[in-house]
């Protein structure tokens, strides 16, 4: 009898132990909801999370690998960070870095390692994908216990979440999963998910976007839930499509100012809208998302590659970005010929003209204030890139500190003017910055902009382009004073030489064997060369040249000429008088008012 009884208690708590292991709970809005280890098998699905980290094939492994030996790879822009997993603290900043330590508490690396164990099913990765994940949710229990200011953040919870749903989906492959650590983890999420669904954690830009998506994705995760799943998904579907118009413009640009933060807005929408569903979304905000294709053709340069406008890195034209943006035919039709016209757009104050000949040249002109996110003090300034070399560049971002960034960022760091040697100040009202005509022409255009981001000064640039190989960049200041001083700074691209200045007007060669000509109306205007740097990735600087102009005169003219052999019909012997641009093309005299 005894046995008996003995068997029926194992049979009781080991059935009692089997089905307490088949669930997980979820506390939502101070209750708790149960979810079978079944349903997570078949609604948590590795490639339905949004990816966040960007690397792949040999990079991803290599750095996974170190992540392995305990070196933490957190951007590539960084060296390695080595120390062991136990001795770990969470408040590590080794390189005194809010971008380290941003990535560092949104557990990119531990993406890495999942990433990795996804294509290599090497169990190690995932094990140590746990490791970290165990060892951060030890010291991050309650929203109270906090190793960072970026211990409970709009972008680190966003991230963080992705990442964790990510290694529970690895951890669901197994036959027996390891529900306590599942459970555990469920117990963080719980944490994030009641900070990003809190109004006072939410404002307008793209961290919010990344809060919705993730929030979005945990609604898809938590389908068996009704309650929760459509909780989730009205919380953020409402925010994110109450948020796209202030995000994208009328154009279709991204109002961050900057060509990498657009193709990332772009695309954390494309999740958002395929997680609301199609059906959910309404037709006027899908139909400006595809607007944003027109972007990338308005931007793109001849070599494929995107301007450095605003905080961009290096953004090039390529099959995976098409195929992020719809496989748009056009967008391919470009990478396979290359013969875009000029595009100017009254809505993003942004003008791009071009030639259509040999030369393949290319000039874009950015008057656009409608964020400060993202947003540098490149109002007015251009870049111009001639037979395939970039003559004027902008200058890139660096990265978030305050030794380079400050500099690249500034009025000084652009291909614009400067009043008094001093920067302009955002944030006042009626602040503008804006295209204000274009005129067009079979052998020229121009662009005429302005903005009054100086206090009580309005600046106007009239920049003309008589094609292929000749740019005038005329400025005039109203409310300037007889004491004031206009500088006009020009960024040269990379591989400049020989640059000699003789007061009034410079000389300088470029490669492919182009020579350029500047010079200036006033005889007492003044150029200088400057030495400066450019950022072409994160936290990576190389050295560059400015040639500057220096004027006391409320109006302020320079012309450049670029010299070649390859061009096929180029402009000669430009000169100004009284406000007429004269010069010479195909032996014959042509004269523009620049009035």
């Amino acid at each position: 009898m005894n046995c008996i009884k003995t068997l029926l208690l194992f049979l009781f708590f080991a059935q009692f132990s089997c089905s307490k292991s088949k669930y997980v709970e979820l506390n939502y809005k101070e209750k708790d909801y149960r979810f079978t280890i079944s349903d997570l098998k078949k609604n948590i699905l590795f490639n339905e999370i949004p990816r966040t980290v960007p690397y792949q094939g040999e990079s991803l492994t290599k750095i996974s690998n170190s992540i392995l030996n305990d070196s933490i790879i957190i951007l590539k822009s960084f060296e390695p960070f080595n120390k062991r997993i136990n001795l770990l603290d969470w408040k590590e900043n080794p390189f005194n870095n809010d971008t380290w330590q941003l990535y560092y508490q949104n557990l990119l690396f531990v993406s890495s390692l999942n990433h990795t164990y996804k294509v290599t099913n090497k169990k190690q990765y995932h094990t140590k994908a746990k490791a970290y994940i165990e060892s951060y949710i030890k010291s991050h229990k309650k929203l109270e216990n906090t190793t960072s200011k970026f211990s409970w953040y709009d972008h680190s919870c966003a991230f963080r979440v992705t990442h964790i749903f990510q290694t529970i989906s690895n951890e669901l492959e197994y036959e027996s999963p390891d529900v306590e650590f599942i459970q555990r983890c469920f117990d963080h999420l719980a944490e994030n998910i009641k900070y990003m669904i809190d109004t006072k954690n939410y404002s307008v830009h793209n961290h919010s976007l990344m809060m919705d998506r993730s929030l979005l994705y945990a609604s898809k995760a938590f389908i068996s839930n009704s309650y929760v799943s459509k909780d989730l998904k009205e919380i953020a579907s409402k925010r994110s499509l109450n948020s796209f118009d202030k995000i994208i413009g009328p154009s279709g640009l991204a109002n961050e100012h900057s060509i990498t933060y657009h193709i990332f807005n772009h695309n954390l929408y494309k999740k958002i809208f395929e997680l609301i569903g199609q059906e959910s979304t309404p037709s006027d905000k899908l139909l400006k998302y595809l607007k944003m294709n027109d972007v990338l053709l308005q931007l793109v340069k001849p070599d494929l590659t995107f301007p450095l406008w605003g905080d961009s890195q290096i953004e090039k034209l390529s099959p995976k970005l098409i195929d992020d943006f719809e496989s748009d035919i056009r967008l391919e039709s470009v990478l396979a010929n290359y013969n875009l016209r000029s595009m100017v757009s009254f809505e993003n104050n942004i003008g791009t003209l071009r030639t259509q000949t040999s030369d393949k040249s290319y000039l874009t002109l950015f008057a656009n204030y409608n964020s400060k996110v993202h947003k540098h003090h490149d109002d007015l300034s251009f870049v111009f890139q001639t037979l395939g070399v970039d003559i004027f560049t902008d200058q890139g971002y660096y990265g978030y500190e305050n030794k380079y960034r400050p500099k690249l960022m500034s009025v000084f760091g652009h291909n614009t003017l400067a009043i008094n040697n001093k920067d302009y100040t955002l944030g006042r009202k009626d602040q503008y910055s804006k295209l204000t005509s274009y005129t067009k022409n079979e052998d020229y255009e121009i662009l005429d902009a302005s903005h009054n981001l100086y206090d009580s000064i309005t600046v106007n640039r009239k920049l003309l382009y008589v094609k292929p190989n000749l740019l005038v960049i005329k400025d005039r200041v109203s409310g300037h004073k007889n004491d004031d001083s206009l500088q006009q700074t020009y960024n040269i691209g990379k591989g400049v030489t020989d640059i000699k200045i003789n007061t009034n007007s410079v000389r300088f060669s470029m490669p492919n064997n182009l020579s350029v000509s500047m010079f200036t109306t006033h005889k007492d205007n003044v150029f200088k060369e400057k030495d400066f740097y450019r950022s072409l990735a994160p936290y990576y600087i190389e050295d560059s040249k400015q040639v500057v102009l220096q004027s006391n005169h409320h109006t302020i003219t320079t012309v450049v000429l670029i010299d070649s052999e390859a061009y096929t019909s180029p402009v000669k012997r430009p000169i100004i008088k009284n406000n007429t641009l004269l010069y010479l093309k195909d032996n014959t005299e042509y004269k523009i008012n620049l009035k």
